[in-house]
């Protein structure tokens, strides 16, 4: 199974190679390295913004005493999205600004959420049981210091 994932890893940066050459070959270098560059620092400045947005919208968040999931979801989208924009090429641009789109980001995570929540236990209840006790003394730690060497005679 893990064959088709080393050929896409493998042949990923290579179609994004020759798209750029192919648009460089068309439009001149000078557009696509501009493009690189502006698509670079935007990701750059999302990837900052996405961290202090999802900060915030998670204290939010609990603060209302709700959980957080759909914040942090998001989060990782847009901080996903900003990674792929730093990668120079034009799917991962695409792909990146797809994720900007915020119905789109919403629906990547839900569909996320959903397949990665964990299942809810049939039946029975999900209270887990235990038993402990409580140690009033705990026993010593061993010494840590080394006896001095016995004394040899000269």
């Amino acid at each position: 199974m893990p064959f088709p994932f080393v050929l896409i890893f493998l042949a990923f940066p290579l179609i994004e190679i020759f798209g750029l050459a192919s648009v460089a070959r068309v439009y001149g270098p000078g557009p696509v390295l501009a493009w690189v560059l502006a698509s670079a620092v935007l990701g750059g400045f999302l990837l900052r913004a996405a961290g202090w947005a999802t900060l915030k919208g998670i204290q939010e968040s609990m603060r209302n005493g709700e959980a957080p999931l759909a914040d942090m979801l998001s989060g990782a989208a847009m901080s996903l999205a900003a990674v792929l924009l730093i990668l120079p090429g034009f799917i991962t641009d695409a792909l990146g600004l797809l994720l900007l789109i915020g119905p789109l980001r919403r629906f990547a995570a839900a569909a996320f959420s959903r397949r990665s929540a964990p299942a809810a236990p049939r039946g029975g209840s999900t209270v887990i049981e235990g038993e402990f006790s409580v140690v009033a003394d705990p026993p010593p730690a061993p010494s840590a210091e080394i006896p001095p060497p016995p004394d040899r005679p000269a």
